[in-house]
């Protein structure tokens, strides 16, 4: 029996009760259990005998898996995983095995960025195979901040986390669709394994049958990882400039089409409009190593509020192209790319 736990911080359950989360591709898998936050109380035990045990975790690390929210995952071990006692080789062969289980997560994520803005994190992980006496305390180098570029803790009722659930499997499907899976670079340095996914993330961007959803999610997640308010912004910018495929006049088409997509009542279309122009003047300063102009006449806190609204504007593109997966252009299809861009541009009136 393998137990993989992955700790989400910064999430507040408003509903206690465990719900059950077994992903699709082995929904049939004899042994597979999984959940959010609690599992039933037969399992709860087993998982407190061997976290007790634990010579990974310090007592507060216990205790913070056992009190937070947490993707809980039970598994069957493979017999030829019971007979290698080699912890580097151990740590490749779960790596690979959880690599899916932890895209699974980002996507759930980004399905609960789309139900309301948030800081959630997973970076912390534990993982322990019962029959072999494999363990190891896992962390990513991935973070996720709220658009005022704060941290916070955010509250998600049952109906709210089945919904985000829902979505995962669409964004997921969304975020593989792309390049080929590669291997995951490893490197050992005494005992302790470090794993790169950055040859993955450098392909999406390299070459043409890579899909735009995919790209902008990138994005996406690039923007949620910083506080650094025109960092933020620009890879917000990324996004959509991506997502509407723009090759030329970027402010103006920009502003538009986002202007035109997200509202038909003019005060609002016009407010969108000139928040997009300033959004475009704080990623072009920022991405030309410039003094940011937008604050010779705003105040950070004035910042603060364009990165929440834009937040907002992103939130709902994203959900938009959800709806309409006819949009997902592979990079290099100039027809199909050439048809996504005049569909927003057909927005503007």
């Amino acid at each position: 029996m393998n137990i993989y736990i992955c700790r989400l911080d910064n999430l507040k359950l408003l509903n206690s009760s465990p719900i059950s989360i077994i992903p699709k591709e082995v929904v049939h898998a004899v042994g597979f259990v999984g959940c959010i936050n609690k599992l039933e109380n037969k399992y709860k035990k087993l998982i407190n005998i061997n976290l007790n045990k634990s010579l990974q975790l310090s007592v507060n690390q216990r205790e913070l898996i056992l009190s937070k929210p947490a993707f809980i995952f039970l598994y069957s071990t493979d017999d030829a995983n019971v007979r290698n006692n080699n912890k580097n080789q151990l740590d490749i062969i779960y790596a690979k095995k959880h690599r899916f289980l932890q895209e699974l997560i980002a996507a759930f994520s980004i399905g609960l960025w789309i139900i309301k803005d948030n800081a959630l994190n997973f970076n912390q992980s534990y993982h322990c195979n019962l029959k072999n006496g494999y363990e190891a305390n896992i962390g990513y180098d991935l973070k996720n901040v709220c658009s005022n570029g704060r941290f916070s803790s955010v509250s998600f009722n049952n109906k709210e986390i089945q919904h985000a659930l829902d979505l995962m499997y669409t964004i997921h499907e969304f975020m593989s669709k792309s390049v080929d899976s590669i291997d995951i670079y490893s490197y050992d340095n005494n005992g302790t394994t470090f794993y790169s996914n950055e040859e993955f993330i450098s392909q999406e961007f390299t070459k043409d049958n890579t899909y735009s959803f995919s790209r902008a999610l990138l994005y996406l997640q690039s923007a949620r990882s910083t506080g650094y308010l025109p960092t933020k912004i620009s890879q917000y910018s990324a996004c959509l400039e991506c997502i509407f495929a723009i090759k030329e006049n970027h402010t103006k088409n920009l502003s538009e089409i986002t202007s035109n997509l997200l509202s038909s009542n003019l005060s609002k279309k016009d407010k969108i409009f000139m928040d997009m122009r300033d959004v475009y003047s704080i990623r072009s300063d920022q991405e030309h190593g410039g003094q940011i102009k937008y604050l010779n006449n705003h105040s950070q806190k004035e910042m603060i509020e364009l990165s929440q609204r834009l937040d907002d504007y992103v939130r709902k593109v994203i959900k938009y192209i959800i709806k309409n997966p006819e949009l997902n252009y592979q990079m290099g299809d100039v027809e199909k790319k050439s048809a996504t861009r005049l569909h927003f541009k057909s927005k503007i009136s």
